[in-house]
């Protein structure tokens, strides 16, 4: 049977996740310890402390760092996936944990690029910065809409905004009958308030979030250039020692150089879950952990029920209760990878 960990940490950490591992594992006490050396963050405002500004300017330290304190525990366990995925920022983090980042580089990385809104660079032409932050320039927005569900996605970007609106993200099917699918798309605030205004009653979106720069899309290209560029250039990469799925494509990682590719291009490209999908299938998964914080893993179905729809079971492990479950499951599937008792 192969196993996979899928990471997803993109909009997922709470404040104080990770304290009930932190309190049970030495392994995990140690990489906390570890992350606070290379990063200069204390393990208090890792663990426990986050008012809404400072963990912001945290939250991807937070969540790479719960996401691999899972996979090291489980590890300790004698537990190994023989293939790793991710969304967004989990991608990354699971190329790390296939030994293509260093980690050190990794945390360093996310703790440079974590900087406060102010510090993003303009976007030439038209600036997008959040109104009121004394700097000027224009917010950027990103929706959450449902779409018909054979509709291309980016194709309804394009249709939708006159080419203002780029696709963010595609969260697959948003309903069991497969009629609909859930998207996101971002652009700048008055582009985005053009095209709402037109929108009927019944296709408003779910969500509309003011962000600093809109992730996943063209318009983090100057962010990408004066800011992710420099520090790409003088980091390490190496050739995956498992398969890494891409959530930006239907391609599987298994150069230090595709790695390279992943970090810059998931600043500008969009993720996909159904890529992450179609790659589970491809490698001929069996079954996977959603390793670390994960809004998807939380409402996981029961494995029976994921049997009876046809889907890969999917076990969702952020906290010590998950963790116990996780390991029952590995039984329950006929899964042999020498767990500890």
């Amino acid at each position: 049977m192969t196993l996979a960990y899928v990471t997803h940490p993109m909009m997922a950490h709470e404040v104080g996740s990770g304290v009930d591992l932190y309190e049970r594992h030495e392994v995990v006490r140690d990489l906390y310890r570890q992350v606070t050396e290379w990063t200069g963050i204390d393990v208090e405002r890792l663990l426990r402390e986050g008012p809404e500004a400072e963990l912001a300017a945290v939250a991807p330290v937070c969540q790479a760092l719960l996401s691999l304190a899972v996979h090291d525990v489980l590890a300790s366990l004698g537990i190994r996936p023989q293939v790793l995925a991710g969304m967004s920022l989990g991608n990354v983090v699971g190329a790390c944990m296939a030994g293509a980042i260093d980690r050190r580089e990794l945390f360093v990385y996310l703790a440079e690029t974590s900087a406060p809104q102010q510090m993003l660079p303009r976007v030439p032409g038209r600036e997008a910065f959040p109104d009121g932050d004394g700097r000027g320039g224009e917010a950027s927005t990103v929706i959450m809409l449902a779409i018909p569900f054979d509709r291309d996605p980016a194709e309804y970007a394009l249709e939708a905004g006159g080419g203002a609106l780029h696709l963010v993200s595609d969260m697959g099917p948003a309903d069991p009958a497969l009629k609909f699918r859930r998207v996101c798309f971002g652009g700048l605030r008055s582009d985005v308030d053009k095209y709402l205004a037109g929108l009927p009653a019944e296709q408003q979106p779910f969500a509309v979030t003011d962000v600093p720069l809109t992730p996943h899309s063209p318009l983090r290209q100057a962010y990408v250039e004066e800011v992710i560029d420099p520090i790409l250039a003088g980091m390490t990469f190496s050739d995956p020692d498992r398969p890494v799925v891409s959530c930006l494509d239907r391609s599987t990682l298994t150069t230090g150089e595709q790695v390279r590719t992943l970090l810059r291009e998931n600043h500008l490209r969009a993720a996909s879950l159904p890529f992450i999908s179609d790659g589970l299938e491809r490698h001929g998964v069996s079954a996977y952990f959603v390793v670390g914080p994960s809004i998807a893993g939380r409402y996981a179905k029961q494995i029976t029920e994921s049997k009876k729809a046809g889907e890969i079971p999917m076990i969702p492990v952020e906290n010590l209760e998950q963790l116990q479950a996780a390991i029952e499951a590995l039984y329950e599937l006929n899964v042999d990878l020498g767990v500890a008792a």
